[in-house]
């Protein structure tokens, strides 16, 4: 989503993902887009109301972090 590269832990972050949904029957993210607001930018959002703020180190790795982030978060 931020243009980053990634390595296996993506896989075990999607299979852990994956895993909750199918004992929950609910979704973990289900991320919409909306007016003035793309489906990515929901998604990211989610992601960061559930986990905390990104980490400044693995954010700027992305080649749209500028797109996604300011100067705080």
């Amino acid at each position: 989503m931020i243009g980053a590269s990634y390595d296996s832990s993506a896989d075990i972050w999607s299979l852990a993902c994956m895993m909750f949904e199918m004992v929950t029957g609910e979704f973990l993210f289900e991320p919409r887009k909306g007016k003035g607001f793309s489906k990515t930018d929901e998604h990211l959002a989610q992601m960061m109301e559930l986990l905390g703020q990104m980490p400044r180190t693995l954010a700027v790795r992305g080649s749209q972090y500028r797109k996604y982030f300011n100067r705080k978060g």
